[in-house]
């Protein structure tokens, strides 16, 4: 699994990391083309196969030699080219993902810190917005029982048009109160060092397993 370099910020101090991946990712785009397109020669061999066979055979039939040049050597030199193709970018993808697996090993403390860093960072950033927000749907909450209060406005009428239902509700859908907000402050606890550190850190067995990014 790559690891999301420049969503995480830390695409400049593993460059080299981040090329490797692009290049594996193109490695495997041309190599899936190019295995297709082995899947069509190896049916146009077949074509010219039997196109050379009902030229000999027609030309059994009516007593003379086949006229024409064989359809069926082009079209194995055509898939013979194709083959090789397909394992010179097997070859490529595999010495990518070699030079990448050799990156990983020699830095994977260091991607395991950074990794770990950019995760704080973004925790800090969701804990700011689940603060803001958690105050915004008390807010929002609170009304609920002032609404109840008040009742239903009166309902509106557009002309011809049937009564538009009420817009003001009491009735409630989705999660209850206290599970929204028991969810916002646990994202607003996320954002404290302490807690991240002891209950999200990255190890290098995940780095290297390449499930610390997720």
């Amino acid at each position: 699994m790559d690891i999301p370099l420049e969503q995480l910020g830390i695409g400049k101090e593993h460059k080299r990391l981040g090329d490797l991946q692009r290049e594996i990712v193109e490695w495997q785009r041309r190599h899936a083309e190019a295995t297709a397109q082995v899947r069509l020669l190896e049916g146009a061999l077949q074509e010219a196969i039997s196109l050379d066979v009902d030229r000999e055979a027609a030309a059994l039939r009516s007593g003379k030699k086949p006229t024409g040049k064989k359809a069926e050597p082009e079209a194995q030199k055509d898939l013979d080219q194709g083959r090789h193709t397909v394992t010179v970018y097997e070859r490529a993808l595999e010495k990518a993902r070699s030079e990448e697996g050799e990156y990983r090993a020699k830095h994977r403390e260091e991607l395991a810190r950074d990794v770990q860093n950019a995760r704080l960072e973004i925790a800090r950033e969701m804990a700011e917005h689940a603060s803001k927000a958690l105050a915004e749907y008390s807010r929002f909450a609170d009304q609920f029982y002032l609404v109840k209060e008040l009742g239903p406005a009166a309902p509106v009428s557009h002309g011809s048009f049937p009564t538009v239902m009420n817009v003001l509700t009491t009735k409630t859908q989705g999660p209850q109160r206290g599970e929204v907000e028991a969810m916002l402050q646990h994202l607003i606890g996320l954002g404290s060092v302490e807690t991240a550190e002891t209950t999200s850190t990255v190890s290098v067995e995940e780095i290297d397993a390449g499930t610390g990014a997720a």
